[in-house]
């Protein structure tokens, strides 16, 4: 979740800020100390400071547009890629500097402008709110796992006799039946998930879903098989929905 923008001169000029949350932040004293890190770590350290931690769940993320005399910085939430924020900030520079072909003075700066700019550079990198995420979630994964559950189920009966007279076959089913229902689903349900705790509720609701309507489905001897598989399933479900996390953190911020 980002909490704050600002874009100024590396002599520590404000040209714009925007906050995003109800905490109000004293905009001089931040830019100041902005300023004096950024200064402080290029002269010491040859090298900008990128990321602060900041504290109760926020960081600062710290961004110098190469070749001129502009800095980007955003306050953060711990959960968001820093790497993301850098890129966005990088662009919304860009764009600022293809706009403002001079801009050492901040009242030449047309605030409508630049309001306009991170607003599009945000819009295309920020996940829905929660509820957009609960109802898409559950417009797709219930489709998906509908068809998967059925196909799994047919083709169980289906090759039941096959299974019988080849045992290799059946574990082989099982192996690929497992990943079917768990990998798929998951990731999609990690990558829609806010964080970690809503990733996690989705996966045990998706195990105990799969589970319980492909054990009245087939014959007891599946089901003794099926439950076996449940602690790995469970490992793999949870790994599944953490890979998706992962994927999503690395492309969207938190709203």
């Amino acid at each position: 979740m980002i909490k704050s923008i600002y874009i100024m001169l590396d002599n520590g000029i404000l040209l714009f800020s925007k906050n995003f949350t109800e905490i109000k932040y004293d905009t001089n004293l931040l830019v100041g100390f902005f300023a004096s890190i950024a200064n402080f770590s290029r002269e010491a350290l040859q090298n900008i400071v990128k990321t602060i931690d900041l504290g109760l769940d926020d960081k600062l993320i710290l961004h110098p547009l190469m070749g001129g005399n502009l800095i980007g910085a955003a306050i953060i939430s711990e959960a968001d890629d820093n790497q993301l924020m850098r890129n966005i900030l990088n662009n919304i520079l860009l764009d600022f500097t293809h706009e403002f072909t001079s801009y050492d003075n901040p009242d030449n700066i047309e605030t409508a402008i630049i309001e306009k700019i991170v607003k599009e550079n945000l819009h295309r990198k920020v996940l829905p709110s929660i509820p957009i995420l609960i109802i898409a979630s559950i417009l797709i994964l219930t489709p998906l796992l509908s068809i998967l559950i059925f196909l799994s189920t047919y083709l169980t009966h289906y090759l039941e006799d096959l299974f019988i007279n080849i045992p290799i076959a059946l574990l082989l089913y099982s192996t690929i039946n497992l990943l079917l229902l768990t990998i798929a689903p998951n990731v999609i349900s990690g990558f829609l998930a806010h964080d970690i705790r809503y990733a996690l509720f989705n996966t045990v609701v998706i195990v105990i879903v799969e589970m319980a309507v492909y054990i009245v489905s087939v014959d007891i001897y599946f089901v003794q098989i099926t439950l076996a598989n449940l602690p790995i399933n469970f490992i793999l479900s949870l790994a599944s929905a953490y890979f998706g996390l992962s994927l999503s953190s690395r492309k969207y911020l938190r709203n």
